[in-house]
């Protein structure tokens, strides 16, 4: 399923239990990919509620702007961009609180693969990884892999992350670990289209779909 910026940020409910100082969500980081063609992306954070938050970036010629709202996130749209990169993008706020800084950031199709523990499955772990995994470098596809935590309630930001955006490579594959699926998948659309679109991907699996059911869907049987 491929997953625009947005959908990114609406994976999170966001709620105003915790002001933050100055930072960005752990969906944001340097190496990241965000959906080209849409100017509905977002990058997203915390700040103090008032402040102004700019971003400047070498992809985009205007600065743009946002006021920290009174739950203390900040949501900033980005223009719509053609695949590509890298860039630069830098947020500073207007509190005077130490800038961040984000590089080599493309702009490309993201894809977050949800599932089971098939889709957890590694890609170290099948069959041919020693042939299929061997001697990879495609510095335009960027992995990310959500840590697996439960809560009561819907946070507000990932709770952890096993490693933020990386290029995948052989060690990346083979030493972190990353969905087999999800990484085959990705590959072959790198590929299939040419090397010319970046990839960005982010697995998310449960062994029990009950973890990522909504209480609201037990409202009515027993899970």
């Amino acid at each position: 399923m491929r997953c625009p910026a947005l959908w990114l940020f609406a994976l999170f409910a966001w709620n105003a239990a915790d002001a933050a100082t100055f930072a960005v969500s752990k969906a944001i980081s340097s190496n990241m990919v965000l959906q080209r063609d849409r100017s509905d992306s977002r990058i997203w954070g915390w700040g103090t509620p008032g402040a102004t938050v700019t971003t400047t970036s070498t992809a985009f010629t205007q600065a743009l702007t946002v006021t920290v709202g009174s739950d203390s996130i900040w949501r900033q749209s980005l223009p719509a961009k053609a695949a590509g990169g890298p860039y630069d993008i830098r947020i500073t706020s207007s509190t005077g609180e130490a800038a961040i800084a984000l590089t080599n950031v493309l702009f490309g199709d993201v894809y977050m693969c949800g599932g089971q523990s098939n889709m957890g499955f590694w890609a170290k772990d099948t069959i041919n990884a020693a042939t299929d995994l061997a001697n990879l470098d495609y510095p335009n596809i960027r992995l990310m892999y959500v840590g697996l935590t439960t809560a009561p309630a819907s946070n507000n930001d990932f709770s952890s992350t096993y490693f933020s955006w990386m290029a995948a490579n052989t060690p990346v594959l083979t030493t972190y670990g990353f969905s087999g699926v999800c990484w085959f998948f990705g590959q072959r659309v790198y590929d299939g289209l040419g090397g010319t679109v970046p990839i960005g991907e982010l697995p998310c699996c449960w062994s029990h779909l009950l973890s990522i059911t909504p209480p609201r869907s037990c409202d009515d049987v027993v899970c």
